[in-house]
Order: C-alpha cells, then structure tokens, then sequence
C-alpha cells in the first residue's frame, strides 16, 4: 500500500490527486471494515446498506484512481478481480448448502475489487489468509467446546482480516507471480 501510494506522488499533479483519492478511498474502505466487523459479530448479518455502498465506491473510485495514474490494466483487474471473487463465493455458498452468508458472497465483489486494485497475487494472499485464519479459530472454537460442528461462525471478519493482510503485507513477499 505505502508503495503504491509512493508510486503516484511521484506522477505529477494527476498522481497526487490519484493518491489523495486512494488514502480518502483506504479511509472509507477501514470505516466499512470497523462496522460490518462488529455488526457480523453482533448479529450475524452484513447490511445492505453498508455493503452495498463499499461495493460501489470499490468499482467506481478505485478505477477512478487508476485512469488518473495512467494505470489503465489496473481498472479491469479491480472490476476483474472483484468478480472472481464474487463468483468463488456464489460457488462457496452453493457447496456449502447455504452455511456461508448471502451478506459474505456480496462482501467479496468489494473485497475482491480492492484487493485486486494491488495484484492478481494480492487476492490469492488474502483469500489463503481468510480461509486458512477462519478454519484455524474455527477448529480452537470446536476443541475448546466453546462451540458445536452446528454452530454459526460469522465469517465476515475473517474475510476483512484476509483483506487487511492483503493490503498491509505485500503478496510479492511470498508469492512471486
């Protein structure tokens, strides 16, 4: 993330405003992730209304953000990346007969497209991390009898801590494609 935003500082006028737009972007971005965090611990759900608006912002200032860098490549990875994701879910869910949330399979188009915004690397770093991450607590939980094979896990937290890592821990660091 510091590198991409060091990146379009050095582009002239058009990359600061692209790097003002991005750590604005990034600041609502951490504002989604803080309350659809607490809400899908709370309640097991992920409103639409906050869903939905990530979903836009993500498809609409990230490519933004890219046309004014010159990135051109990176608007169709955000768009790209965010159905890959989408659809990885819609076949989660599918095999999973409904354990994994509607909210989740509508989380990961926003997450995939911010995510993808990075590297194509980037959205398979963080989709290992929440699988890896969520399976892990999930075992503790059942070990520890804290929780049933039947029971609930909000999964939504797992997928914004992938998403974190992602952002925070450049992929390049251990994956090299």
């Amino acid at each position: 993330m510091l590198q991409e935003l060091s990146k379009l500082f050095t582009q002239g006028v058009s990359g600061w405003i692209a790097g003002i737009l991005l750590i604005l972007y990034l600041l609502y971005a951490a504002g989604c992730t803080v309350k659809l965090w607490g809400w899908d611990l709370r309640k097991h759900r992920l409103p639409n209304r906050i869903v939905f608006p990530f979903v836009f912002a993500t498809h609409t200032a990230l490519p933004v953000i890219a046309a004014l860098s010159g990135q051109w490549g990176t608007i169709l990875r955000v768009w790209g990346s965010g159905l890959v994701l989408w659809v990885f879910y819609v076949l989660m869910r599918m095999l999973s007969f409904g354990a994994l949330g509607r909210g989740d399979v509508k989380l990961a188009l926003a997450l995939g497209g911010l995510i993808g915004y990075f590297s194509w690397a980037n959205l398979l770093w963080a989709t290992l991390v929440t699988f890896v991450v969520g399976g892990l607590c999930a075992v503790v939980l059942v070990l520890s009898r804290s929780v049933t094979r039947r029971t609930r896990i909000a999964f939504g937290p797992f997928m914004l801590i992938g998403m974190i890592a992602a952002v925070l821990v450049p992929s390049y660091s251990f994956l090299s494609f």
